[in-house]
């Protein structure tokens, strides 16, 4: 479960990156 949780965090921190530079 926590394997689950973490990459889960992972993809949500690669996708406000993602959408921050874009927005910039």
């Amino acid at each position: 479960m926590r394997a689950i949780y973490k990459l889960q965090d992972t993809r949500f921190v690669c996708i406000f990156f993602f959408l921050q530079k874009y927005h910039l």
